[in-house]
C-alpha cells in the first residue's frame, strides 16, 4: 500500500479567473482542445486516479450555477463547485474553506494545464506526503536575463539551480489552510502556492515535471497542446 493511501486525496482544479489574455469571448478555461473545454480535460485527469478520493472546482461566480450541475453529474467525485476570486490565491483559499477530515492531502491544479500527466500523480503525492508539499518542476534550458525597465541586461542568472514550477502542488490540507490563514492576515498576496507555503515556513519538495505539462497562456500555447495531444494518442 503506498503510504499517502492512508490520507483523503483531494483534487482542486482552479478555473475561477477571467482568462482573458488568449482574447475572444470565451475565458480561457472553456476553449475546447480536441473538442473537449480545458476545465474538463483537468477534471478527467484526475477523476479515474485511485489514489484522488474527490474534486473541488472552483470557477468565475457567474458559471458556477450554470456548469456545475452537467459537470458534477458527468464526474461523480466532484463534490462541489465554488466560487473563485479575482487573483489564484483567492480562489484555492475559497476551496479550502470546505473541510477535509483528518490529516488530507490536497492538490492544487491549473485549468490551464492539461496535458498533466495523471502516472506523475504517486510520486508527488509519497513527496507531499513526506515532506510536507511538493510540486513538479523542470530545468530552464534557455540563457536567462534580469533587466530594467528600459529592457536592457542587468545580469545573467545561473540556470542551473533555476527551476520552473508547474501544477499540481501539493500540500498536507492543515498546512496549506494554515499558510493561507497567514497570508491573508499579513495581506500579502502570492501567485503560486509553493511561493506562500515557502513564505510560511513549508518545506517543499520539487518532483521531476515534463515539459508537455505546458500551460496554455496564447493561442499558440493551444495549437501546441492540440499536436502534443494528438501525438500521445497515436502512440497509445
Amino acid at each position: 500500500m503506498a503510504i499517502y493511501k492512508n490520507h483523503h486525496v483531494r483534487v482542486v482544479v482552479t478555473a475561477g479567473g477571467q482568462g482573458t489574455r488568449l482574447g475572444g469571448a470565451v475565458p480561457k478555461q472553456f476553449l475546447p482542445l480536441a473538442g473537449i473545454p480545458l476545465v474538463e480535460r483537468c477534471l478527467a485527469l484526475f477523476h479515474d486516479h485511485p489514489a484522488v478520493d474527490d474534486l473541488v472546482l472552483t470557477l468565475p461566480e457567474a458559471e458556477v450555477k450554470r456548469r456545475a450541475p452537467a459537470l458534477r453529474s458527468r464526474f461523480p467525485k466532484l463534490v462541489a463547485v465554488v466560487a473563485g476570486g479575482a487573483e489564484r490565491q483567492e480562489s484555492v483559499a475559497a476551496a479550502l474553506e470546505l473541510p477535509l477530515a483528518g490529516d488530507g492531502l490536497i492538490a492544487i491544479h491549473d485549468a490551464a494545464r492539461p496535458l498533466f500527466d495523471p502516472a506523475d500523480l504517486d510520486g508527488l503525492l509519497a513527496a507531499a506526503e513526506r515532506d510536507g508539499g511538493a510540486a513538479p518542476a523542470v530545468a530552464l534550458t534557455d540563457t536567462l536575463a534580469t533587466v530594467d525597465d528600459r529592457e536592457r541586461v542587468l545580469a545573467y542568472p545561473e540556470r542551473a539551480s533555476l527551476r520552473a514550477l508547474q501544477t499540481p502542488q501539493l500540500f498536507h490540507f492543515a498546512l496549506l489552510l494554515a499558510a493561507h490563514a497567514r497570508a491573508r492576515a499579513g495581506g500579502h498576496t502570492y501567485s503560486d502556492d509553493t511561493q506562500l507555503a515557502a513564505a510560511a515556513g513549508l518545506a517543499v519538495t520539487l518532483v521531476a515535471g515534463r515539459a508537455t505539462n505546458l500551460k496554455i497562456t496564447t493561442r499558440a500555447d493551444l495549437a501546441v497542446a492540440a499536436a502534443l495531444l494528438a501525438s500521445r494518442e497515436t502512440t497509445r
